[in-house]
């Protein structure tokens, strides 16, 4: 139940002082203290937007642009532009 974690995440390190055991939590953290969790917004690589996009997504709304044809341009389904533009998607994007 112990994985083999790793302090200095060189993949071509090999040296044992490097190496540490820790649950699969512990992994976890050490991964996202790290850096090495943040799949957020274009981080995600299936992201077919940018944080730009969202930002243009929800200024051209504002003007009055319709879901259809925002999605059409963005070539995303008209739902997910209201759920950009409504912030149940990517609302770390102010």
């Amino acid at each position: 139940g112990m994985f083999v974690c790793h302090r200095c995440d060189t993949p071509e390190c090999t040296r044992i002082d490097h190496l540490f055991l820790g649950t699969s939590k512990e992994n976890l953290h050490d991964a996202i203290k790290k850096g090495r969790m943040n799949n957020r917004g274009s981080n995600n690589g299936q992201s077919k937007l940018t944080e730009t996009d969202i930002k243009t997504i929800r200024e051209i709304r504002k003007c009055g642009e319709k879901y259809k044809k925002i999605a059409s341009y963005y070539k995303i389904n008209p739902v997910t532009a209201w759920l950009i533009v409504n912030k149940y998607l990517w609302s770390h994007v102010s």
